[in-house]
């Protein structure tokens, strides 16, 4: 695989702890990338996607640390699943709260640093659920569908 060259280049991953998002994060780092996690699991800087002050704060301390953003890759979110009829309200909240609410405030938060910047780019994780039905996995799907 040929080696990305982002020195100098910033990057946000959420959900970079584990899966998806720590691929990807570790893929920017040994391509040169500057990065930063936001991540519930971090235990020196947890950063809850679904909480509209802690983006705003991570966001300002990502700027204040980096000085610029260049990517935000949104990877954050969990899974869940079950038959829709044993579902709450409450749980049903938190699947789209993590994956669509949490996509929505990190590009949210981070898209003015980036225009300021004249672009950069922004990855949204989705997946096959959204548009294949599947037992027991329509919150899942439906929040990847709000991200699609």
């Amino acid at each position: 695989m040929n080696q990305l060259d982002l020195k100098g280049r910033t990057a946000i991953v959420t959900g970079g702890l584990i899966g998806i998002g720590a691929a990807i994060a570790k893929r920017l780092e040994d391509s040169g990338a500057e990065v930063r996690i936001w991540d519930v699991g971090d235990n020196s800087d947890p950063v809850d996607v679904t909480d509209l002050k802690a983006i705003e704060r991570a966001t300002a301390k990502a700027m204040a640390e980096l000085g610029r953003i260049d990517c935000v890759f949104n990877a954050a979110g969990h899974a869940d699943f079950g038959p829709i009829e044993e579902w709450s309200l409450e749980r049903w909240n938190r699947m789209l709260g993590v994956h669509a609410g949490g996509t929505f405030l990190s590009c949210k938060h981070t898209l003015p640093h980036l225009r300021a910047r004249d672009g950069g780019a922004i990855v949204n994780v989705a997946s096959i659920a959204a548009i294949t039905a599947q037992p027991f996995n329509a919150p899942y799907g439906a929040a990847k569908a709000a991200i699609i």
